[in-house]
């Protein structure tokens, strides 16, 4: 009778490795799949949020005016290094159009540079 017991244990743990293999593979392709969807779903929500804060800075910028929603919008989605463009180069006031198309224009490669570095994180989960 022990005998019989036991291998009926033994049996259904050798079954159950299958389910569990699979279950976890699954579980597995899930997450990757969840974080490929939500990298998309930011990279898309970014590339709108740039775009609006790229044309409402050049505006802001060119007509001298004050932009603090701006540059709360731009500390909450994005990295340090455009903040920083957004805070400290736009404190001079006498800046020719050259120098503040300069600014604009580094203002756009760094969010460009950040969109492109979830684009490659989003690119590793998919391979």
């Amino acid at each position: 009778m022990s005998e019989s017991l036991l291998g009926v244990i033994v049996g259904g743990i050798i079954a159950s490795i299958g389910t569990m293999a699979t279950t976890w593979l699954q579980y597995k392709k899930w997450k990757s799949e969840n974080k490929v969807r939500i990298l998309e779903r930011d990279i898309e929500s970014l590339k709108k949020e740039a775009k609006g804060i790229i044309l409402e800075f050049n505006n802001l910028i060119m007509n001298g005016a004050c932009y603090p929603n701006k540059i709360t919008e731009a500390k909450i989605n994005f990295p340090e290094s455009v903040t920083a463009i957004l805070t400290k180069k736009y404190i001079i006031s006498n800046m020719t159009r050259e120098d503040k198309e300069i600014i604009i224009n580094c203002l756009a490669s760094e969010i460009n540079k950040y969109i492109k570095a979830k684009e490659k994180e989003m690119d590793k989960l998919l391979k």
